[in-house]
């Protein structure tokens, strides 16, 4: 993936197929995520993380959350809409969200109506 975010990094994190490769991309674009990148990483690690657990899954749980809270804010409710999916889709596999912290906003955000909500 190039440096910089943008359509290229959504599109980098599409075609992911793996965690490892989920992994990289979360670390060296760290600071380029918006909330388009972080929605398309949640409903990618939702379907690359069939039953995976370990320790590389709780490290893209982690950062996914870390990096959902700060773009929280920014967030459409298709974008809630589908890192919640995506949560539920992981929870039934086994491999869930530390704690349910993200749930929770994510539920809040929405009841506000996104970012574009007007309450």
């Amino acid at each position: 993936a190039k440096r910089g975010g943008g359509p290229q990094l959504t599109s980098a994190i599409k075609e992911c197929r793996g965690l490892g490769e989920l992994a990289r991309i979360l670390q060296e674009q760290k600071g380029f995520f918006n909330h388009i990148h972080v929605s398309a990483a949640w409903v990618c690690l939702a379907r690359i993380g069939r039953g995976r657990g370990g320790s590389e899954a709780t490290m893209v749980l982690n950062a996914l959350q870390d990096q959902t809270r700060e773009v929280l804010d920014q967030m459409s409710e298709r974008e809630i809409a589908n890192v919640l999916y995506s949560m539920a889709k992981l929870h039934g596999r086994k491999v869930a969200p530390k704690e349910g912290r993200a749930d929770r906003q994510l539920l809040e955000a929405m009841q506000r109506g996104g970012a574009g909500g007007a309450g």
